[in-house]
């Protein structure tokens, strides 16, 4: 039996209170145009790590999305820590994301921005925002937890790819997310880092209950956490 079989519920588990809870959500990018998602079921609990694999086109990014409050909702409902995104107006989809620490597949971090710059400018999501003292703690312990504790005053030009990666990771946690949605977020790290990075995400999970939901083709996570869902032209297929 493999790490993985030995670990994670065939499905999912059953509690009170979800933190995602997605029920039949189908969504078409044109509206002639055929589903990208079509009738999809996921529910994600406080403190679960979860996989979203699958082949390109299957769907998995447009979900996340839809659960970050990225995109409009077309059909079916969602809840975030029992908050109903159909129908929320822009204000409260902001309100949402303030809540959710995103990951990209590409960075996006600004050039003129050094590392710390970068994790102060998130800390803005924090009420109260905390003093400069302690975001400078708690943003240097960050990314010496990520592997990259040099790297504080440095921009993106004085950086590889993988630190840069990095970087952005540390900018989707520093301000206390209860969920993190990720995509593809160890692409471009090597397999240490990569251990670094999946050590931090299981800390927040076990200690602060942090929920984490990632899209990744890396097979090397799968043993890593508590369930793999998989997409297949729009529709989950199967969950171990």
């Amino acid at each position: 039996m493999s790490a993985l079989e030995s670990r994670a519920p065939l499905r999912a588990p059953v509690v009170a209170d979800w933190a995602i809870e997605a029920r039949g959500i189908t969504f078409s990018f044109t509206r002639a145009g055929p589903p990208i998602l079509l009738d999809v079921d996921l529910a994600v609990a406080p403190g679960e790590i979860v996989i979203l694999t699958g082949p390109s086109g299957a769907g998995k990014t447009t979900l996340m999305t839809l659960i970050g409050a990225l995109r409009t909702m077309q059909s079916g409902s969602i809840r975030v820590f029992g908050e109903e995104l159909a129908g929320l107006s822009g204000r409260g989809q902001r309100e949402v994301r303030k809540r959710i620490g995103f990951i990209f597949q590409d960075h996006n971090l600004f050039d003129a921005l050094t590392a710390f710059d970068t994790l102060n400018l998130a800390m803005k999501l924090c009420d109260p925002i905390p003093p400069r003292a302690e975001i400078l703690r708690r943003g240097s312990a960050l990314l010496e937890s990520l592997g990259i504790g040099d790297y504080l005053k440095s921009r993106p030009h004085e950086m590889s790819t993988g630190q840069k990666q990095r970087v952005a990771i540390a900018r989707a946690l520093i301000h206390g997310p209860r969920i993190i949605l990720a995509d593809e977020p160890t692409a471009s790290l090597d397999r240490d880092s990569t251990g670094s990075v999946l050590s931090v995400f299981r800390e927040r999970a076990d200690r602060d209950g942090v929920t984490i939901l990632m899209v990744t083709h890396d097979t090397q996570l799968f043993d890593q956490v508590d369930r793999v869902v998989r997409m297949e032209d729009g529709r989950i297929v199967s969950t171990r």
